[in-house]
């Protein structure tokens, strides 16, 4: 088991269980399979501004709200590439792909343009 400055021994629990406490301070929260999110908690799920880190090191950093990637973000994935755009209930909504800095894609009402 990994601790950080600031944990949860949240593990055993499903992450869509609501409890009873609101976190707005940088808190880090590691899941049993592997992934890390470091940020601000609401009834026990990912609310407010965060980083969701996979064990394939893709990387989410923005806003969650009530669990899952909503508003601003930035998702960039392990070979590379990433996204830079607009989140809906955990989905790219409007926004721009990169790779190594250069434009390769346009995402809009969640589909590739």
């Amino acid at each position: 088991m990994r601790f950080s400055k600031n944990y949860c021994l949240l593990e055993r629990y499903s992450s869509s269980i609501l409890f009873p406490f609101t976190y707005h301070s940088p808190f880090t929260y590691i899941l049993p399979d592997g992934r890390e999110y470091v940020g601000e908690f609401k009834n026990g799920k990912y609310n407010g501004r965060g980083t969701l880190t996979w064990f394939s090191e893709d990387k989410y950093v923005g806003k969650f709200k009530d669990g899952l990637q909503n508003g601003q973000g930035t998702f960039t994935f392990s070979d590379g590439r990433e996204y830079v755009g607009e989140f809906n209930d955990g989905n790219p909504l409007k926004g721009t792909m990169y790779i190594e800095g250069n434009l390769i894609g346009k995402w809009l009402n969640g589909k590739e343009q």
